[in-house]
């Protein structure tokens, strides 16, 4: 007999497969520079939590953090933690941001390098006019939790150098 096939029968991981090679051979779009920055601009617009990839003596660390950005510039408030000591240490760090997913031709991120820097309460001047431009006192979510008032809280600034867009929806690849 003839063995039929379809997605439903098929392991998950193979259906995994099979739509990520049919997502690879449809002709893909390239975007100039400005159009790619913007189209970027837009997903950093679009999206809000990235994951913060930080590595020190060969031990990485990979943190969820909300984010806001001005142009390609990512900031994220922080109480502290690894990924403070991390950054301290080796200010090179990776993020990466994805939209919702629903299978492989649903695919939305962005892979990026950049360095990081720590901005302290003390450094009165430059974090205040960090948290101004973020317009952090307006956030309903700290607010509520009432993060503005902890006079510990860091803000790490990541300058991006290098970024990867993907978008199969786009055929952006």
């Amino acid at each position: 007999g003839i063995l039929m096939e379809n997605s439903i029968s098929k392991k998950p991981e193979q259906k995994n497969a099979d739509d990520y090679i049919s997502q690879l051979k449809k002709k893909s779009v390239r975007l100039s520079n400005e159009q790619l920055k913007t189209r970027i601009l837009r997903f950093l617009d679009d999206n809000c939590v990235m994951t913060l990839a930080t590595c020190v003596d060969n031990q990485p660390r990979a943190t969820a953090l909300r984010y806001r950005h001005k142009d390609f510039n990512i900031y994220s408030f922080t109480e502290g933690g690894g990924k403070i000591k991390n950054i301290k240490k080796n200010p090179n760090v990776a993020l990466s941001i994805y939209g919702e997913y629903t299978g492989f031709d649903s695919v939305v991120s962005l892979q990026a390098w950049g360095h990081a820097e720590i901005v302290f309460p003390k450094e009165k001047e430059k974090y205040q006019k960090i948290r101004d431009s973020l317009d952090l006192e307006n956030r309903a979510d700290l607010k509520r939790l009432g993060i503005m008032k902890i006079p510990s809280m860091k803000i790490i600034t990541i300058s991006l150098r290098r970024a990867r867009f993907l978008s199969f929806p786009e055929h952006l690849m």
